[in-house]
């Protein structure tokens, strides 16, 4: 990738068809409080008048690189990354506006900490699909990004990251076999090396639509992202000096995530093997965490499926059979998952603008956990429903 040569930060942007945006993008960019750094957009083969948009910016910073046909996301960030010229790399999307302060901030805990390979920050999302407007703060400590990085879908706002160029090196940067997983496969070889770390300020805004690369691809991101636990896990690396009890946590969570994931595909036996895997690991941070892990399985699983519970119910049952390999009691727990499950599909439903089938799924709730549906209160904020009715 090269010897750095030029200003100390490179930010990658690239952007296909994105004329509606690009503008409020770079001018976000442009508009930071640090600015010693160099602006490479990605042309991707765009068709609309992109192009013409990016030629109205005035600024020596500004280097527009274009694909002589549209090559993909991946191509684009590593061609970026291949003609940058600085220590530290950072991230934009075309339809995104990062505060003023973003770098100043990102770069500073970068050079502080030489051990920093990744860092990001909270963000507020604005989608005009499922989910709504919504603010986020991720995990900000290298410990608590462990915790949750073989379980989760994402430690980092990809948008909104900054790098070193030598984590990027070491890790081999994006990899196509990847997308539209390649980020969370970046995170989970960077920090095999390196720390990572998100700043807990708002200083990022992500636009997401029903056209966005994940919307249109989140059945096999989902798939990729389980995928890339599992091979995370048969690596085992992680940087000198990380706690043991860290890792423990971290590993264990792991498998208990890949035994639901493929409970939910199916696949009966890999499911067990994980499962066993976890609980030997550590039986009680399993017993603790299964709820969590669990829930937010069906959650994925329901809003993938258009509210269906064939597949939640399948994988519950199969899970519960899992008593006897692990020697744990599971059906008090599966009974509060089969509760949560009918409560999510009847909010997918309510989403979907299936009232009666929302009314139904509330019914079978309270039905398999009525104490557990009153709890979580979901009933009269989803159907419109008074939960003590019930």
């Amino acid at each position: 990738m090269g010897q750095p040569i030029g200003p100390p930060l490179s930010v990658i942007l690239p952007v296909f068809n994105g004329a509606e945006f690009i503008s409020e993008a770079v001018k976000s960019i442009l508009g930071q409080t640090y600015t010693d750094f160099e602006l490479l957009v990605i042309d991707d083969g765009c068709t609309d008048n992109t192009f013409e948009v990016l030629g109205q910016f005035h600024d020596d910073r500004i280097r527009v690189i274009r694909n002589a046909v549209n090559s993909g996301l991946v191509h684009s960030l590593n061609k970026g990354i291949s003609q940058s010229t600085s220590d530290f790399i950072g991230r934009m999307d075309a339809d995104d506006i990062s505060e003023p302060n973003r770098f100043a901030l990102q770069i500073g805990s970068l050079k502080k900490n030489r051990e920093l390979g990744v860092i990001s920050c909270g963000f507020r999302s604005f989608s005009d699909i499922a989910g709504g407007n919504r603010e986020v703060i991720l995990p900000e400590s290298d410990r608590e990004i462990r915790r949750d990085l073989f379980c989760k879908t994402n430690a980092f706002c990809h948008p909104a990251t900054m790098m070193r160029r030598a984590a990027l090196v070491d890790s081999g940067g994006y990899r196509q076999t990847w997308f539209p997983a390649e980020d969370r496969d970046l995170w989970l070889r960077i920090l095999e090396k390196w720390r990572g770390a998100n700043l807990p300020q708002i200083l990022h805004q992500k636009y997401e639509n029903a056209g966005s690369i994940s919307a249109m691809n989140l059945v096999r991101q989902n798939e990729l992202v389980l995928s890339s636990t599992v091979a995370a896990l048969d690596r085992k690396r992680f940087p000198k000096g990380t706690n043991s009890d860290v890792l423990n946590e971290s590993w264990t969570r792991g498998h208990l995530f890949v035994a639901f994931g493929l409970a939910f595909r199916g696949a009966k036996k890999n499911a067990e093997k994980h499962i066993k895997m976890a609980f030997h690991m550590d039986k009680t941070i399993s017993r603790e965490h299964f709820q969590e892990l669990l829930h937010d399985r069906i959650d994925s699983s329901i809003y993938l499926g258009n509210a269906d519970t064939y597949a939640a119910k399948r994988a519950l049952n199969d899970i519960v059979g899992f008593q006897d390999v692990i020697n744990c009691d599971l059906r008090s727990q599966i009974g509060e998952a089969e509760a949560y499950m009918h409560l999510v599909a009847a909010f997918r439903h309510r989403q979907l603008g299936n009232r009666l089938r929302a009314q139904n799924e509330a019914v079978k709730a309270i039905h398999k956990n009525a104490k557990h549906a009153r709890n979580i209160g979901l009933l009269k904020l989803a159907i419109g429903w008074p939960v003590n009715n019930y």
